[in-house]
């Protein structure tokens, strides 16, 4: 891609659903329809990130992350 600054505000002019956009409104108790676009944008990037995160793979495939000397039943042993 092109090295060039991107704008941090930008004006646009898009077709939205109107009942959506209302509706939207409604359940966040936001007063703008600028409010609920931003809204929109901020959960759908939670939303992307999360389900990102969740995609990836809780254990290491590294086998050197766990020490080769770990032994839980003896350590289980130990305890008790």
């Amino acid at each position: 891609m092109g090295d060039f600054p991107v704008p941090m505000l930008m004006k646009t002019t898009i077709e939205i659903d109107d009942k959506r956009l209302m509706h939207v409104m409604r359940l966040a108790k936001l007063k703008t329809r600028k409010a609920a676009l931003d809204f929109a944008l901020i959960e759908t990037e939670k939303m992307l990130s999360l389900r990102n995160l969740a995609s990836q793979s809780f254990y290491s495939e590294d086998k050197a992350t766990i020490d080769p000397q770990y032994n839980l039943q003896k350590l289980r042993r130990k305890e008790t």
